[in-house]
């Protein structure tokens, strides 16, 4: 084709005026027919379908969506469910091996009920570029991905891969909260090297107790978002166990006398996105930050596993303070210090005082030990 010509895919966009949302079913079927002549697959999702399965046309037989492109997950950033938010039409490329596919996810209304329809083609090289050129578009994307989403000093994911690919999306998870205590004394202590390889360590041992599909997420400083698909209530609360015990038994390479631990706050997700599911994980691992190097999940807070915890917290915001003063004379030195007790989350439970002057022997309300006798002249 000449070098104006524009592929198969974005041909029908360009041939097929944008016609109404709103369509009948009879409407729907026969664009469906037509798209079919032109796309691998298409079909039409409704919103608790998204995700879910289409058919492997090579093997005969209904897989789930996400397989075409190898992967063990769904999409992170499923255009399909954008489509649907957004009520507009979204597409992206998947890059498999050395093949390059579109994906056209349109937002539609069939009898008024919300539909996406889902078109996926491979970009042949025809369609698409000679075999050289496309090989260096595969390369370059990658590239792209890599440089984007992947933090500089860890290797990895980053704060940028969490808000475009993860943040929004919805599957059944667990999500954790992970953050490694006294990072800033180490930095202080021994230098940010020694901070620097505390984090490396913490994601070696991180990906050592994790499968390929789950993700390690960073988003700055040291907290880290661990998300693990399809994991039941027992397994997760284990693992999250596993990573922090490994972590306090790791070594940092170079500094042997550091000890690392961390705080984790876990979660299940449940009608939620993984942006909201990561603050309830973050909740809970502000709990188990009060005491360091704790797990704390729901499974916990059902249990009153948190308990100890939370009368620390207690104990802390009804402090019983007691004020003593050496001399009391008119008492306006113990009447400031009650003023700056009041500021404080503690409760002035008395004032006393070694000795008493004048009439202040006589009051009742401050507790004092011997009287002063005054000196008259």
């Amino acid at each position: 084709m000449n070098q104006t010509e524009l592929p198969e895919c974005e041909k029908i966009n360009k041939k097929e005026p944008s016609k109404d949302v709103q369509m009948t079913q009879e409407q729907a079927d026969s664009l469906v027919e037509h798209l079919k002549n032109i796309f691998m697959y298409v079909r039409v999702l409704r919103p608790d379908e998204i995700g879910d399965f289409i058919i492997d046309e090579e093997n005969g037989k209904l897989c789930e969506c996400y397989t075409v492109w190898n992967k063990a997950m769904p999409c992170l950033n499923c255009i399909s469910e954008k489509a649907l938010r957004e009520k507009s039409q979204k597409s992206k490329l998947e890059c498999i091996a050395s093949n390059v596919y579109q994906v056209i996810a349109r937002y539609v209304e069939i009898e008024g009920e919300p539909c996406v329809i889902e078109m996926i083609n491979r970009l042949d090289d025809e369609t698409l570029m000679d075999s050289e050129g496309r090989q260096n578009l595969v390369s370059k994307l990658n590239s792209y991905s890599e440089e984007l989403y992947r933090d500089a000093l860890t290797g990895v994911f980053n704060r940028r891969y969490f808000e475009d690919q993860i943040r929004d999306a919805s599957f059944c998870c667990g999500v954790a909260m992970i953050d490694l205590d006294d990072f800033k004394l180490y930095n202080d202590t021994y230098g940010h090297n020694a901070g620097d390889m505390a984090l490396d360590t913490i994601v070696k041992t991180v990906n050592r107790c994790t499968r390929r599909t789950d993700r390690l997420i960073r988003l700055g400083g040291d907290e880290f978002l661990l998300v693990l698909p399809e994991m039941d209530e027992e397994n997760f609360v284990q693992k999250l166990k596993q990573i922090q015990s490994q972590i306090h038994e790791a070594q940092v390479p170079g500094y042997s006398k550091m000890r690392l631990s961390v705080s984790v706050g876990g979660v299940l997700t449940r009608d939620e996105t993984i942006g909201e599911a990561a603050m309830r994980a973050d909740q809970l691992m502000y709990l188990a930050k009060q005491r360091k190097n704790m797990v704390v999940t729901e499974k916990d807070q059902i249990l009153g596993c948190q308990d100890d915890v939370v009368r620390q917290e207690n104990r802390r915001e009804k402090q019983r303070i007691l004020i003593v003063d050496d001399v009391i004379s008119t008492g306006g030195s113990l009447h400031a210090l009650e003023t700056l007790a009041a500021k404080s989350t503690g409760t002035v439970v008395g004032c006393c005082a070694a000795l008493a002057e004048g009439d202040a022997a006589k009051r009742t309300d401050i507790f004092f030990l011997e009287p002063l006798p005054l000196f008259l002249h």
